[in-house]
């Protein structure tokens, strides 16, 4: 069965008062691999969900947000981006990846991330920093059970 590990804001920081205006949201899963299900807030349609291998959760997200959010390049993908790690080798990601940080250069989002696990996600938050966003991390502060 399979829970979900982060809760993931997509969106524009407001411009006074902090905070995001959110647009589209991605759930983290966990069960026997790591997914990524990416929402439009709108109309609570699923755009597309990705199987996230070899710790890049954070990157993988990142390409998501730039090619169907953003509507960015990369629209080879788009129509199976399941396959994504199939299609591409580990350098031809780490190269798709870099040209998304650059691509995100200038770019006003805003992205805000709910860790229901904290284990879950911590190794990998350190590739955000990487990334040209405002992000808001959260973790659980207190837990029952």
């Amino acid at each position: 069965m399979e829970t979900i590990k982060a809760f993931i804001l997509i969106g524009n920081s407001h411009p006074v008062h902090g905070g995001i205006n959110p647009t589209h949201y991605i759930n983290i899963y966990e069960n026997n691999n790591t997914f990524l299900k990416l929402i439009r807030i709108e109309d609570n349609k699923e755009i597309t969900e990705i199987e996230s291998n070899d710790g890049n959760i954070f990157d993988d997200m990142h390409f998501l947000i730039f090619s169907f959010i953003l509507k960015k390049n990369y629209s080879e993908y788009n129509y199976n981006f399941k396959l994504m790690y199939d299609l591409l080798t580990a350098e031809d990601r780490k190269v798709l990846y870099n040209e998304i940080k650059e691509g995100l250069k200038g770019i006003d989002i805003k992205i805000i991330v709910d860790l229901l696990d904290g284990r879950m996600t911590l190794n990998n938050l350190a590739s955000i920093n990487d990334y040209p966003c405002s992000y808001e991390i959260n973790t659980p502060l207190f837990k029952t059970r």
